[in-house]
């Protein structure tokens, strides 16, 4: 299992490519804050957890490089369901995926 940041095309593409060569089943998933003042508060309010590590500030967050996704992929807005509801979508999904 991998669970990364894929901003871009290129990125996701790489994982693809990676988990055909290696006969591994991919499953993608997209997490978004849909509340843009909750996101900054959650950007804003985060701890550094790692030791060295500098956390994005919002400004980075907003001007980050994203392209829209280009194939079919589960969505789970944070901001509009509990982690417990986006837990049961994902394994729901990762279930139906499995068939």
């Amino acid at each position: 299992m991998a669970d990364c940041v894929n901003p871009v095309a290129a990125s996701r593409n790489g994982w693809r490519e990676t988990a055909n060569r290696c006969a591994a089943r991919l499953i993608e998933i997209e997490l978004i804050c849909s509340d843009v003042a909750l996101h900054r508060r959650r950007v804003e309010s985060r701890s550094v957890d790692l030791s060295g590590h500098k956390q994005p500030t919002w400004d980075d967050v907003v001007n980050r490089d994203y392209e829209p996704w280009d194939r079919d992929h589960l969505v789970l807005d944070t901001a509009t369901e509990t982690v417990d509801r986006l837990a049961d979508r994902a394994e729901a999904y990762l279930r139906e995926a499995g068939r």
